[in-house]
Formats: C-alpha cells, sequence, structure tokens
C-alpha cells in the first residue's frame, strides 16, 4: 500500500518522516515541515502537533513572553478539532477570560474580541 511503512526509516521521502498508526489498523508516514522556529517564514513559528500530524509553520505575532509586554504571554491558540490542532501563537494577558475553547461554557468559544481581550463567546451571536 502506497506510504504504508513499519519503521521510522521506511519514511524517507521528506524530511523527518515518522512512521505513525494511520486510519484502522495501518502505519504510514508523516513528515515534519519544520523542527524549529528557524525552519519557519519571519513572522511564523513551527507548532510541535500531535502524532499523525506533522509539524507546521502558522503565523505567530510573537515568540517568546517578553513580545507581549509586562505581565503577557505568548501561547498557542488550540482549535480541538482543527488539523493541526495548534493554529497560531498569539499574546495573552491577565484581562483574558480564557485561554482555549475548554475555559468556556458548553457551546462557546474563547476568541479574541477587537480591542478587547479574550473572552468566551457564543460561536454566531454578534458581539
Amino acid at each position: 500500500m502506497p506510504g504504508a511503512c513499519g519503521e521510522d526509516s521506511d519514511c524517507a521521502a521528506g524530511a523527518v518522516g515518522r512512521c505513525v498508526l494511520a486510519a484502522g489498523d495501518t502505519c504510514g508516514c508523516v513528515y515534519d515541515a519544520c523542527q524549529t522556529d528557524n525552519d519557519c517564514p519571519v513572522g511564523q513559528a513551527c507548532a510541535c502537533n500531535e502524532i499523525g500530524i506533522g509539524n507546521t509553520c502558522v503565523p505567530a505575532p510573537c515568540a517568546v513572553d517578553s513580545d507581549c509586554g509586562a505581565g503577557g504571554f505568548c501561547g498557542p491558540i488550540v482549535k480541538v478539532c482543527a488539523s493541526p490542532a495548534i493554529v497560531a501563537y498569539q499574546c495573552y494577558s491577565s484581562r483574558d477570560q480564557c485561554v482555549l475553547d475548554a475555559d468556556c461554557p458548553t457551546n462557546e468559544e474563547c476568541v479574541a474580541l477587537p480591542g478587547e481581550a479574550w473572552a468566551c463567546h457564543v460561536p454566531g451571536v454578534c458581539r
């Protein structure tokens, strides 16, 4: 079967190939687009993603906590049902009500409100 593998060394078609359990009981090759932030274009960072999805470059206006000002911190924007799960990096602060969707009540998501902070919000409802 194309892309099937038995061990990491079978995955030599791209950079840093890994043999991972794919759909069903078969194993397939996954390749990383990056290993460090230096492998990504300016303004992006290397997101280490879960098994089965290779590392990818994502938007990152911050790289370290000091990029976010006093009391701020740089962290991932994680979308549980997205692939990859880390979709970007963003500055957070003590004004934020949430960091992850899991911090919000059921049926709400954590969103950055323009000119405000990160807050729990019902999808599809204007604010």
